[in-house]
């Protein structure tokens, strides 16, 4: 899975994410905006973390 940062200009700067599967598949995207870079980005990774978690549970992967 890759995390993709998608700055938003406006009359602030926000930061979106989205993640996607190794196929280029959107998975999920944020569904809030940003203040910072490094904080879409923690939370991005935190979601591919709980993500890999699932799958890593699941039986015959």
């Amino acid at each position: 899975m890759t995390l993709h940062l998608v700055q938003v200009r406006g009359r602030l700067t926000w930061w979106m994410w989205t993640i996607r599967d190794s196929a280029g598949v959107l998975v999920e995207e944020s569904k809030t905006q940003f203040l910072s870079a490094a904080a879409a980005e923690s939370q991005g990774r935190a979601r591919i973390a709980e993500f890999e978690a699932l799958r890593a549970q699941r039986p015959g992967r």
